[in-house]
């Protein structure tokens, strides 16, 4: 090769892939979001009367930030649905507002909603600690079947035979 030809290997620049943050304006689970949002207005209502602008701004910090085309059409059903009423009042600046309080039949919809929101988070609970209890039996070499512990802490089966420590985990034995 003569000494006056120089050869240049050409490189890329490295390519940056940019991936869309997380917002709350697009949730993971959608959803969920919309159908929690009527237990969040409800609830909003219940502890103090607001307009669609404060109601607006007291969800805004949430996972719950909506717009005013998804509330509108929200209160109108909650109004339908005799959970809400709405009343043509006078704000600070002047202008008349549309204001939103709860009904009575609001106030035991929104009691049944918190009874079944509870009764959500125990079983919810419930699962979570079954699974933790599998993974923490498997771990300690119990058979990865069991449910709730008794008393004395040893795991028992589906069949409520308890179960001993053993190096073969599908033999359970009764005490």
């Amino acid at each position: 090769m003569p000494e006056d030809q120089t050869i240049t290997q050409k490189t890329t620049p490295p390519i940056t892939i940019w991936k869309k943050a997380p917002s709350s304006a697009s949730p993971a689970f959608p959803a969920m979001k919309k159908g929690l949002l009527e237990f969040v207005v409800l609830k909003t209502i219940n502890a103090e009367e607001k307009n669609v602008s404060e109601l607006l701004e007291y969800l805004a910090p949430t996972p719950f930030t909506t717009t005013k085309g998804t509330v509108y059409p929200l209160l109108g059903k909650l109004c339908r649905q005799n959970f809400i009423e709405q009343s043509r009042g006078e704000s600070e600046t002047g202008h008349f507002r549309d204001h939103y309080s709860i009904t009575e039949t609001g106030i035991k919809h929104l009691a049944a909603a918190e009874k079944y929101w509870t009764d959500l988070k125990i079983s919810i609970g419930k699962i979570n600690r079954r699974q933790i209890m599998r993974d923490r039996n498997a771990t300690c070499g119990y058979a990865t079947h069991t449910s709730t512990l008794p008393n004395n802490h040893a795991p028992i089966d589906r069949n409520n035979t308890v179960m001993q420590k053993t190096t073969n985990a599908s033999t359970p034995s009764e005490y």
